[in-house]
């Protein structure tokens, strides 16, 4: 991870092709921000916070916000929980990604992908 104004910061790909898809972060003290994008057209399209919570099965509670229209929120939903149960902290995952005429084992492989992404941040944050 690399520093900027005092948190750290990394950047992290994964995927192949068309279908390649990143991801960006920034310690804020504790906790973590991330923006997963890809494709045509990178936006804003679900965010979800996970944080720890006793009164959840897994321990983790998480609040989801999707644009109308959108379908990141699966993504972002999974990837907060997971980085906020492994992490220990409070994670914001923001992700909005666009290809043209996706079918459906093209979505199949961008969320594949998308779990690949999530297994990076966690090395990245961990310094693994």
């Amino acid at each position: 991870m690399t520093h900027k104004e005092g948190n750290p910061v990394f950047h992290v790909d994964a995927g192949a092709g068309i279908y390649l898809i990143s991801a960006h972060g920034q310690r804020i003290g504790n906790d973590l921000h991330v923006v997963m994008t890809g494709g045509e057209q990178p936006h804003v399209g679900a965010v979800a916070v996970g944080s720890q919570s006793v009164d959840e099965p897994d321990g983790v509670h998480v609040a989801l916000i999707t644009v109308p229209g959108h379908k990141e929120d699966i993504m972002v939903e999974k990837a907060a929980r997971r980085l906020a149960r492994q992490l220990g902290i409070t994670v914001l995952v923001a992700a909005g990604m666009h290809w043209d005429e996706i079918d459906k084992k093209g979505i199949a492989q961008v969320l594949e992908y998308a779990d690949h992404l999530t297994e990076k941040i966690l090395l990245e944050v961990r310094g693994d």
